[in-house]
């Protein structure tokens, strides 16, 4: 059996798009070797082979596994006859589109680019089947046709959450929509315990809302509160005895002088006080340190689901509705909505937080069960697609 994923990386040096690749084959290797087969993974991404195989020290990979490469601008016609021909080699194609893609809040071009993909699968009579992610929102009334063309014929149209949901019915009033969770919550790490006693805070910065600060910036993302203040507002209220405060990057560059983890370590030149994270190898390590946090404040949606489903209570600062989307989808109701709020509302809304802290572990406890629950949608609809690829073969 050939499968041909999409929209997803085994090392990429965003970490929620490594993680999601993770946790997709982690899901297709317990489906298979519960029926004693193995297949062939072709996934596109053109990263190095080498990394991907580092990523066996983590899960039990038992198919084998190839790196296609990745459709370009640059690669035109020569590309998309290349990616056209490994498509048709497939028996399955899957496509998370690194898991909020699938809408033009990052560009027209990277959501026709992506699309790419699913309209050749689709063309070619292909089982295409969207994976657990977010959908829209759609600015362009182009992306919005595409979008709508490709939902409507995808074979299996999977959501992560109820947003998401309510807009694909919308737009092709469909009855077979699978709800799910994001796959991340299910990503495997090993439990971590720091030697302090202190009250344990992590806290994700995103450079993309640090360095785009200005007005004229956050404008496309709808921002009205000033992330950087906000950040440095949250730093100094609890640099203090009493906490400890972790600065965690989830998304590096190659050069450790520029992005995220730099901007962590200037940020832990600022206030000495705190704690720099160490540069993790993959989001596996990223998660075992977060395990052993108390609390932990993200920007980037997979660093708070990596701390979410190793047992930390979060609370995120939301630039999308996919914040939203996927926590309201399981009744877990903490975070700081950017796109609607002040710095004092912010800093007396975590102060509640705090105050009800017993609460918010409960209430995490009860969300992740039912991420876990919903999560199910996605294991038996696998298990059920590769019956019927043996069945068929």
């Amino acid at each position: 059996m050939k499968i041909g994923i999409f929209g997803i990386s085994m090392s990429s040096i965003n970490y929620g798009v490594t993680a999601l690749g993770i946790s997709q084959i982690k899901f297709l290797e317990e489906s298979l070797r519960n029926k004693n087969i193995k297949a062939e993974y072709y996934i596109f991404s053109g990263e190095d082979t080498d990394k991907v195989k580092q990523i066996k020290k983590y899960i039990d990979i038992n198919s084998k596994i190839k790196i296609e490469r990745l459709i370009n601008i640059k690669s035109g016609i020569n590309g998309i006859i290349n990616i056209t021909k490994k498509i048709k080699e497939c028996d399955i194609i899957i496509d998370l589109t690194y898991g909020d893609s699938f809408s033009d809040i990052y560009g027209l071009k990277k959501f026709i680019l992506f699309s790419i993909p699913k309209i050749i699968s689709i063309k070619n009579k292909k089982m295409l089947i969207i994976g657990p992610q977010t959908i829209g929102p759609y600015k362009s009334i182009i992306a919005k046709f595409i979008a709508k063309k490709i939902l409507n014929k995808a074979s299996i149209l999977c959501v992560r959450d109820k947003k998401s949901y309510d807009l694909a019915y919308k737009m092709t009033k469909r009855n077979d929509i699978k709800l799910t969770s994001d796959l991340a919550m299910e990503l495997p790490f090993i439990e971590n315990k720091f030697e302090s006693k202190k009250f344990k805070i992590g806290i994700n910065i995103s450079d993309l809302l640090w360095s785009n600060s200005n007005a004229e910036n956050l404008k496309k993302y709808q921002i009205v509160v000033n992330y950087k203040e906000l950040v440095k507002k949250i730093i100094e209220k609890f640099d203090k005895e009493k906490y400890e405060i972790h600065l965690v990057t989830h998304v590096y560059e190659k050069d450790d002088s520029k992005g995220e983890y730099a901007l962590a370590k200037n940020i832990h030149n600022l206030y000495p006080n705190t704690i720099l994270a160490p540069k993790f190898s993959n989001p596996i390590e990223a998660k075992s340190y977060m395990s052993g946090l108390d609390l932990f404040f993200g920007a980037r949606m997979h660093a708070t689901i990596g701390a979410f489903s190793s047992g930390v209570p979060v609370i995120s600062t939301s630039y999308s509705r996919k914040f939203e989307g996927l926590y309201g989808s399981i009744d877990y109701k903490y975070g700081i909505n950017l796109r609607d709020t002040t710095i004092d509302k912010s800093i007396n809304y975590i102060d509640k937080c705090l105050e009800n802290y017993d609460k918010m572990k409960k209430d995490r406890d009860n969300s992740y069960n039912k991420a876990l629950e919903i999560n199910k949608v996605y294991h038996q609809l696998l298990d059920s697609v590769i019956e019927g690829c043996i069945k068929k073969n």
